[in-house]
């Protein structure tokens, strides 16, 4: 798992129990502030402040190899990575609006997706094909999804829902639920059905978040008490939920 620490250099550990361990990777201005994100060859991809802007980055877990992969952005943020490792997925307000952007792995030929509305948290389908992404084209927040090419929108469901992350074996989608009177649950659903599967109350101190454990059977959110953040993990077969880690600073 990859973390950043109070400075927001990144940090690496091993297993299933984090924080204590963890090795030192990068300590720039603000890395992965804006977010980082596994790509599937092992490299992490990482947001970093620089005089130009935000630019993006790879980086080996070990530390090596770092490479400059999108520079000079005013802003860019909440990067993912299609499942087959072709493309990078991110906003980018450099055309006006917060709207989805593709480049490919290295961070070249980039393309604008997304255009006239504001557009966030881009994730691909478990093949590759197909984006989802929150959208505001019919009021704040709901879930859309388009070709991974461009082209037609089409919104998911009606109700309000923000950050859906895809399952590892791509069948449901984990997303925030946005409930009246400004309440919010974590929902999980089939792609494509019409009823979430199941729903659960979120902490008041977590970070709404979420982050498939690559098993499918978890999810990783952070919760944040008396000033220290820590990576929860939230069983979706029964509900519970255990801390991972210790006195992080800033994470996921």
């Amino acid at each position: 798992a990859i973390h950043g620490e109070s400075r927001f250099g990144l940090s690496v550990s091993e297993g299933a129990t984090l924080g204590t361990e963890a090795k030192e990777i990068s300590s720039g201005v603000s890395d992965g502030n804006f977010g980082l994100v596994w790509s599937p060859d092992g490299k992490i991809l990482f947001t970093s402040q620089s005089a130009d802007g935000v630019d993006l980055w790879s980086i080996a877990d070990d530390g090596s190899s770092p490479q400059s992969l999108v520079k000079g952005n005013p802003v860019l943020y909440e990067p993912s990575v299609s499942r087959d490792g072709k493309y990078i997925l991110f906003v980018s307000s450099s055309a006006g609006l917060p709207n989805v952007w593709r480049s490919d792995i290295d961070g070249q030929n980039l393309k604008q997706l997304t255009s006239g509305f504001e557009d966030y948290n881009p994730c691909s389908t478990s093949d590759s094909k197909q984006i989802i992404f929150n959208t505001w084209r019919n009021g704040p927040n709901q879930l859309a999804t388009m070709s991974i090419d461009g082209g037609e929108v089409q919104i998911l469901f009606e109700h309000p829902a923000s950050g859906a992350v895809v399952s590892p074996d791509g069948k449901l989608i984990a997303y925030v639920s946005q409930e009246p009177a400004g309440k919010s649950l974590w929902a999980i659903r089939a792609l494509g059905a019409d009823e979430n599967l199941k729903t659960f109350v979120p902490p008041s101190t977590a970070n709404l978040v979420l982050a498939w454990n690559p098993d499918g059977k978890s999810l990783f959110y952070v919760d944040t008490r008396d000033g220290v953040s820590d990576i929860w993990s939230l069983d979706i077969g029964t509900g519970a939920a255990n801390s991972l880690t210790v006195r992080l600073l800033f994470s996921l």
